[in-house]
């Protein structure tokens, strides 16, 4: 059987380099104020950008380029 080879945005990359952390301490509710994965991933803009990207592209969010704002579709319904 073949290896299926799958084609990913190379933005997702830097997730290969992600030192080991915690979503949330042995023993406590998740939050996430202190969930040091959620930080992580904030402080690499590829990541925080890749999902915006995607979110437009699939129709999720759209940009008004009258206000200049991002929006929910949904947003008001």
């Amino acid at each position: 059987m073949s290896k299926r080879i799958r084609a990913y945005d190379q933005r997702l990359s830097v997730a290969k380099k992600m030192p080991p952390l915690h979503r949330r301490r042995s023993g406590q509710e998740y939050s996430v104020q202190s969930d040091r994965v959620l930080d992580w991933v904030k402080c690499h803009t590829d990541l925080p950008l890749f999902l915006i990207d995607m979110l437009a592209h699939i129709g999720y969010i759209v940009y008004d380029k009258e206000t200049g704002t991002w929006r929910g579709v949904d947003y008001g319904d």
